[in-house]
């Protein structure tokens, strides 16, 4: 800003890393590994997107003012049949994709990764790692060329996380990790990963700044969009926690309580005389966890396909800077009262895992249970946005962005604001679109529909139906633009605003959703005035 802040994320971001830096620096410093002179992180960020057809956007017009679709009733068939993953990219979608390839290529932004994704007309790019702010950078070009170089091709990418209603949304998973001058990674555990200080400290490290700072990390990742996402068997759930998987399980048992892991058989062996047996991955993966350990780096799976991945990066160095300076801290103690380094760093790592062994879990993060059990942990549920931007603003977070020169006071403040403010518009716009849509486009269709079915011959319990489904739509389109014209009047102060939002507004969008869903399973398809889901998930490319 002209008064000299930082209101984007990229220069916290930069500042993060300088702060995450220092703090390692120190501790291999004291641990005596004085050769590592330089510490980063590496970001490899997946960008989930959906690509339709432009004639099909331009005649959506929640799609065109809000990224997506307002109204839609289920088509016949979606993805329960599990056949788009990874499957066969149409000829006009790959053409696409390879041009966006071509043009990112172009910018100096190597892409080795593409797919389909688990829903109709869903799919993901992937870049090589690099550099954290980097990164941040690279994800944002490549979003911007993806909407660019569709539209050549005469199709538009969606990189809302819930396009579309009843399928899944779309993430934006960021694999981070931390690295020297001297290795590329810290958090890999080597052949004997028990006697590997460095790994045993920053995975201890990162454990604890998950658990002290789950509600930073949830901040990182908030918004309106991401609120349909998270926890609902698509996308990890609102709780912060870790998923180390059984090797580091292992080790930290082993640690913690002496246990001998059992080494796992690895030798596959599929029967077949003329294939050589190969030995399988080590690395597990959950895909129900928000922060999950995968071979030698953490996947933060929570984050929305819209975000920007500056923002979970910025946190992750942050916080982890902090629990680094605390560890320190309790080494040099340990070492001055006569320990060896290895004695010290066994004893600090112990007991930050025993202080923090709440924030481990290795299980389904959709189940049911989860949630009961996280609450006995004493972990954080903060389900929804205004739920944390509530909860968020506290004298502990404000300091620990002070104290590291990542954010002043004012700077973290401006940002809450930005964000309060932003979801209470993105609710408001939704709202509006929807009532647009009812009120000048399904609702007059239906009326017309009802007088064709009037004249046929047996058609009048079905228009009595349609007939009710209007009166109750006006009704519903009628509540909805009352709670939304109340919320652009709103007299208390933001964050009451975003509540009211989440608790008024959307409510009735949804009751006026069923019913335009409900007129859709009833109007003929030719009455019918959008595009339907059949249509845009479905349409042969």
């Amino acid at each position: 800003s002209w008064k000299g802040h930082a209101l984007d994320r990229k220069i916290p971001l930069l500042r993060s890393q300088v702060a995450l830096e220092k703090e390692a620096l120190a501790l291999f410093h004291t641990i005596g590994e004085t050769k590592h002179t330089h510490v980063h992180t590496d970001s490899g960020v997946e960008q989930e997107f959906f690509l339709i057809s432009k004639d099909h956007y331009e005649r959506r017009p929640d799609l065109k003012v809000s990224g997506r679709t307002l109204q839609g009733s289920p088509p016949p068939k979606d993805q329960e049949l599990a056949d788009n993953y990874f499957g066969p990219i149409p000829s006009k979608i790959w053409n696409c994709i390879n041009s966006v390839e071509k043009s990112l290529w172009k910018l100096g932004i190597p892409v080795t990764t593409r797919h389909r994704e688990v829903a109709p007309n869903q799919y993901e790019l992937a870049p090589v790692f690099t550099k954290s702010p980097v990164a941040s950078d690279t994800n944002m070009i490549m979003m911007e060329v993806l909407k660019r170089v569709a539209h050549k091709h005469g199709f538009h990418a969606l990189l809302h996380e819930k396009p579309f209603y009843g399928v899944n949304g779309s993430g934006k998973h960021n694999n981070w990790s931390v690295g020297t001058n001297i290795i590329p990674t810290v958090f890999s555990p080597g052949s004997k990963p028990i006697d590997n200080d460095i790994f045993l400290i920053f995975i201890a490290a990162t454990i604890k700044a998950v658990d002290d700072h789950g509600d930073v990390l949830r901040f990182s990742i908030s918004g309106a969009g991401n609120d349909h996402r998270l926890g609902a068997h698509e996308a990890p759930p609102a709780i912060m926690s870790v998923y180390l998987g059984d090797d580091v399980q292992g080790v930290i048992e082993k640690l913690l309580h002496n246990k001998d892991n059992i080494e796992p058989d690895l030798d596959v062996n599929l029967g077949i005389p003329y294939l050589t047996p190969f030995k399988r991955h080590t690395s597990d993966r959950n895909r129900t966890s928000p922060f999950a350990f995968t071979s030698n780096k953490f996947e933060v799976r929570a984050v929305g396909s819209s975000q920007r991945p500056a923002a979970s990066n910025l946190v992750l160095n942050v916080i982890l800077a902090d629990s680094l300076k605390q560890m320190n801290h309790a080494l040099k103690q340990e070492l001055a009262n006569g320990k060896s380094v290895k004695e010290a760093v066994q004893k600090v790592v112990k007991s930050t895992l025993q202080k923090h062994y709440r924030a481990i879990y290795n299980g389904d993060g959709y189940s049911s249970e989860w949630p009961i059990e996280a609450e006995k942990r004493g972990l954080l549920n903060l389900r929804t946005t205004p739920d944390v931007l509530k909860y968020f603003p506290s004298e502990k977070n404000f300091k620990l962005f002070e104290s590291f020169g990542v954010l002043s006071r004012d700077e973290l403040k401006a940002q809450i604001s930005v964000d309060i403010e932003t979801y209470c518009k993105t609710i408001h716009l939704e709202a509006n679109s929807l009532r647009s849509l009812a009120d000048r486009f399904i609702l007059p269709a239906a009326a017309k529909y009802v007088t064709d079915l009037i004249n046929v011959s047996g058609a009048k319990r079905r228009a009595d139906v349609l007939n009710s489904y209007i009166e109750k739509g006006f009704e519903a389109a009628a509540e909805l633009e009352k709670k939304r014209k109340k919320l652009t009047e709103f007299e208390l102060n933001e964050l009451d605003a975003s509540f009211y939002a989440r608790d008024q507004v959307k409510p009735a969008m949804r009751d006026l959703r069923e019913i335009l869903d409900s007129m859709e399973r009833i109007v003929g398809h030719k009455h019918w005035p959008l595009p339907t889901y059949e249509e845009i998930l479905f349409e042969q490319n």
